[in-house]
C-alpha cells in the first residue's frame, strides 16, 4: 500500500456474539483493524465494542459537537 494512503472499511466480525454493538465496526487505519482481529479472535477477550459512546463538546464555532474516541 503507497504510504499516505488510509485503511478503511467495515470490519465484519467472526464471533458476532462477542462484538458490543447495533452494526458491523467500521476501521479507519490498519492499526485499527489489527486491533479489531485481535479483539474478535482473542479467547481472553470477551466483549469488545468501537464507538460506543460519544463525549459532546462545543467547538469554538459554538456549535454543539460529538467527539468518538477509539
Amino acid at each position: 500500500m503507497p504510504r499516505g494512503k488510509f485503511r478503511q472499511g467495515i470490519f465484519r466480525p467472526r464471533n458476532k456474539d462477542k462484538f458490543r454493538g447495533k452494526k458491523s465496526p467500521i476501521f479507519r487505519s490498519g492499526w485499527e483493524l489489527k486491533f479489531f482481529h485481535w479483539c474478535d479472535l482473542n479467547e481472553n477477550i470477551i466483549e469488545w465494542g468501537s464507538e460506543e459512546f460519544f463525549i459532546p463538546y462545543r467547538a469554538p464555532d459554538g456549535r454543539v459537537r460529538r467527539y468518538f474516541p477509539d
